[in-house]
């Protein structure tokens, strides 16, 4: 196990398996909303939250403004060897080719609608094509309505 010291937080140690110690002991760590390892280091009397892979990054690599990517996927393997930074847009493309982000339904950032939601509607439309009277009914757009009857939006489902 490699250990270096911290830049810029005396008396913290990290390894370049994610390890931080503070002298010999070794720091909990906690995860973040989005599943990532994270850890609060006291600098000027007051605590700092840090994510664990750009502490690792930052401490064996150097700093930087890019993204760091978990090679792997695994957002709590912060191993050196599965970390490297990349670009933004490098960084989402490898979370879609890996399958852990995507585009369509529920997964898509910019979806308001759910699965059963675009089902029901679908059987609303084969008892009663009027696209306006769903709408209506729905609250859903008129033009998003007749996409998804047919399958031009929602077509995995």
């Amino acid at each position: 196990m490699n250990l270096r010291d911290i830049p810029g937080h005396e008396n913290y140690s990290i390894s370049d398996t994610g390890i931080i110690l503070k002298g010999h002991r070794e720091l909990k760590l906690s995860r973040t909303k989005c599943g990532y390892l994270k850890v609060g280091l006291w600098n000027d009397s007051k605590v700092k939250t840090y994510r664990v892979h750009r502490l690792v990054m930052l401490t064996f690599i150097g700093p930087s403004e890019l993204s760091v990517n978990h090679i792997d996927g695994n957002k709590i393997n912060n191993d050196l060897s599965n970390l490297e930074y990349c670009t933004h847009s490098e960084n989402c493309l490898h979370a879609f080719r890996l399958g852990l982000k995507s585009c369509l339904g529920v997964k898509n950032s910019q979806c308001k609608l759910t699965e059963a939601k675009v089902l029901e509607v679908r059987e609303m439309y084969e008892s009663d094509p009027n696209v306006s009277r769903i709408s209506r009914a729905t609250g859903i757009n008129r033009r998003t309505l007749s996409d998804i009857v047919r399958r031009v939006r929602w077509a995995h489902i």
